[in-house]
């Protein structure tokens, strides 16, 4: 308001406004308990990693961000029976293919869903994610683009069904939440505890990709030049993906300075005639907290 005369506050919180009991309250809570006293997590897959080739990169967290055009974008995704989230994933799962066609295990790129509407709860504030798993194998490689998206799209499909795959999966990992924290009596054992749980999940996964929407910022949005977000890059590659003001923003976050699979990324989308602005590379700039005394 100070800066551009703004009155109409729609689509932003202020101080004003409420704090619903939906927002706070967290959906796992509500779900049964079930027995897990057979529950193991599996850790099996053996995805292809980049910590297998540690001893090739220099490490420090880099990101790269690429703005596109959304309407020929979304057209292009379109046309190619697929959606912006499961394209970038395909085309990044092509890329890091390029890159290493040799390798002994197979491309997995985990596709972040969020599953707040899966159980009825829109408004809650937790970290509401779930994980897709997206294969690129050998059979599929040799397929046309648009046959693997409609693979990819179908995949996602089946994974984000509420009833066959995410309300099981959610019901189970509440009890395994509970029953860890039950066990904690301190933060070391959280830590510890929880670490294995992350620590298993490495060899799952080869990359990240996370698309949060066409978000609704309401009158905010002609005041927005640019939206990319900056996470740490877990699993040595993450792309986060946003739309707004007629623009997708691709963060490109990587662990290492070698710019071989960003530079193959953008020969794929090149390719296949997708339009695109590199705007920036810089150090990763996520804020490091650090723990209370």
């Amino acid at each position: 308001n100070k800066r551009y005369g703004v009155t109409d506050k729609k689509g932003i919180r202020t101080l004003e406004d409420e704090i619903s009991s939906e927002e706070t309250l967290d959906p796992l809570d509500e779900l049964p308990k079930v027995d897990i006293s057979n529950f193991k997590l599996k850790n099996d897959l053996g995805a292809f990693s980049f910590k297998d080739y540690c001893g090739e990169y220099d490490f420090c967290p880099v990101n790269y961000e690429i703005s596109l055009p959304e309407d020929a974008f979304i057209n292009f995704t379109s046309a190619n029976d697929s959606s912006p989230g499961t394209m970038v994933s395909l085309l990044l799962a092509r890329a890091i293919d390029s890159c290493y066609p040799n390798k002994n295990k197979p491309i997995v790129i985990t596709y972040a869903m969020n599953y707040r509407p899966m159980l009825n709860s829109p408004l809650a504030y937790q970290n509401s994610l779930l994980m897709a798993q997206l294969f690129y194998t050998e059979k599929l490689k040799k397929l046309p683009l648009t046959t693997q998206a409609t693979i990819y799209r179908g995949m996602t499909f089946l994974q984000s069904d509420s009833e066959l795959s995410i309300i099981p999966q959610l019901t189970l990992y509440a009890s395994v939440i509970d029953d860890i924290l039950s066990k904690c009596d301190t933060l070391d054992d959280k830590k510890a505890n929880f670490g294995k749980i992350i620590g298993g999940l490495f060899p799952l996964s080869s990359a990240i990709v996370s698309y949060v929407g066409k978000w609704n910022f309401g009158t905010l949005e002609q005041y927005i030049d640019e939206f990319f977000i900056h996470v740490l890059p877990g699993f040595g590659i993450k792309i986060e993906i946003t739309a707004i003001g007629g623009k997708i923003g691709l963060s490109f976050l990587q662990q290492f300075r070698e710019e071989h699979i960003f530079k193959e990324f953008l020969a794929q989308m090149d390719i296949h005639g997708i339009k695109y602005e590199f705007i920036r590379k810089a150090q990763n700039d996520v804020a490091n907290f650090a723990e209370p005394e």
